[in-house]
């Protein structure tokens, strides 16, 4: 979980402090859960998975490393991107993903 949990933090570009904030688990503690020094509660990884958004299984997951590392690939690619074509990469990101929902229901 340490390995997962460092590489989202960092695919998002959030600090510790960032992590801390949006979890409401302590800076001194994360950093000890993310090296392994630390073990955790069930209560302490709920507030971790709703910081980042997921699930408690995916901070468990190797697809959501993998899909951690899409997503960190893609963020920077973003980045160098003007604001209007950023703007045309969401929309085709949803497009696809609406796309993909109706190949699911046929």
């Amino acid at each position: 979980m340490a390995l997962i949990l460092r590489q989202l933090r960092k695919d998002r570009k959030w600090t510790l402090d960032d992590l801390a904030e949006r979890s409401g688990v302590s800076k001194p503690f994360l950093s000890q859960i993310e090296t392994g020094a630390r073990s955790y509660t069930a209560k302490t990884i709920r507030q971790i998975a709703d910081a980042f958004g997921l699930g408690v299984a995916d901070l468990f997951d190797d697809a959501t490393e993998k899909r951690s590392a899409v997503m960190g690939q893609l963020d920077e690619a973003v980045e160098q991107l003007d604001e209007a074509h950023q703007r045309q990469v969401v929309e085709y990101a949803l497009f696809l993903v609406k796309q993909s929902q109706g190949e699911t229901q046929s």
